[in-house]
Parts: structure tokens; C-alpha cells; sequence
């Protein structure tokens, strides 16, 4: 399993996302799970020693959670940060297109070597790697916006986590083998009225008011 970890300047407010990057470290360090962060418009070095918005943050969550559980926070954060992953600025530029297709090129060289060379296409395009992949979890800044088309050629998908995520369009063109879908807080926009997914075991989409 790969899971791409979106920083974003917000990031650390988030109790959630918090939380979640702890499940997914332990993942790492249990089933050696691939972790890619990405630094969206935040300083790398900041996730990695909590300091500017993600100290205060932080130290505004002590005061709810307590040191213990912030300490397993900033553990979280300190471990992803220190892996190896893409900075929005100084890898791409400030270009997200760029950032797509180097993050594309990773994932692809992860699932199979064989799909090495087909990174140059963007996401979406008739690329054999996109079919490859069986699960995905999705934790995007709401700064970015994903086209949902991008799963149109993911014939293999089974699983499917949706964190965070800002969508451009309808969830029309998910593949009709999805077994699972979690989307809390899914905004009813999203999710298309003529939808038939026939294998679907597990859809979880709590506090969405559908």
C-alpha cells in the first residue's frame, strides 16, 4: 500500500489528519506500508520540527489533548518528514502539474518497475500503471482540486479512502469492481444519482446528510 501524505500550512490543526498520520505510521513500521509526503506551500522543516504554524498548533491542541497524545503527533510528524517526498516549491517550481507528474512517476516506479517510463503522461491518460493500482487514500489540502476522471482507468481499484478531498466533478467514473468506499463528510454533489457500484461491500459515508 502507498499513502501520499498532502502537508499543507493547516495541516497541524487538523486533530483528524493527526491522527490518521499515526495510524498510517504504524502501518509503515508493521507492514513497511510506502510513504510519500508531500509539502504543499509549507516548509519541510517545519513539519519536521514543529515549528511555525505547526508548533501553534500543536501547542493549542496540548491544551485540549494532553502532552501524551501531542507527543505521539509530533513523533508522526517528525518520521514522514524526514522521508523522502516532493516540496511544491523546490521541486516543482510552485507548478502543481509538475508536482502531479513527479508524484505519478514515483508511484508507478513503486507498483512495478515495468511503468517506469510511462510517468511522462498525465494522470488519467491511458497510462497501464493507473490500472495497476488496488488501493488508494486520498488526504488532500483544500487548496487542490482533483479531477475525478483520474479513476476512470483505475480498472483494479478495490479499496478506496477518501480523507480530504476537493473534487472536480462527480464520483461517475469509479470502477466497477470498488469493494470499498469511505468518504466521511462527503458533500452530496459528489455523489452521482444514477451511481451502481454491484460489488460494493462496504460504503461508509457518514455525516454527509444523504
Amino acid at each position: 500500500m502507498i499513502s501520499i501524505i498532502v502537508f499543507s500550512k493547516t495541516y497541524a490543526s487538523s486533530r483528524w489528519c493527526l491522527e490518521e498520520l499515526v495510524k498510517i505510521v504504524e502501518c509503515k513500521e508493521k507492514a513497511n506500508q510506502v510513504i510519500l509526503p508531500v509539502f504543499y506551500d509549507v516548509d519541510p522543516s517545519k513539519v519536521r520540527k514543529q515549528t511555525g504554524g505547526f508548533g501553534k498548533a500543536l501547542a493549542q491542541h496540548q491544551q485540549r489533548f494532553g502532552t501524551k497524545r501531542v507527543s505521539q503527533w509530533k513523533t508522526a510528524l517528525t518520521k514522514v518528514a524526514n522521508f523522502s517526498g516532493w516540496d511544491l516549491q523546490n521541486d516543482a517550481d510552485g507548478y502543481e502539474s509538475k508536482l502531479i507528474d513527479k508524484i505519478v512517476e514515483k508511484v508507478l516506479q513503486v507498483v512495478n518497475q515495468t511503468f517506469f517510463n510511462v510517468a511522462k503522461y498525465p494522470v488519467g491518460i491511458h497510462t497501464r500503471g493507473n490500472e495497476a493500482i488496488e488501493t488508494m487514500i486520498i488526504n488532500l489540502p483544500k487548496e487542490v482540486h482533483l479531477s475525478t476522471k483520474v479513476f476512470s482507468k483505475m480498472s483494479r481499484l478495490r479499496l478506496l479512502r477518501i480523507l480530504s478531498m476537493n473534487a472536480n466533478g462527480p464520483l461517475k467514473y469509479l470502477p466497477k469492481e470498488l469493494r470499498l468506499l469511505v468518504w466521511n463528510n462527503c458533500p452530496l454533489k459528489y455523489i452521482p444519482s444514477d451511481l451502481c457500484l454491484k460489488k460494493l461491500v462496504i460504503l461508509e459515508i457518514t455525516n454527509s446528510n444523504i
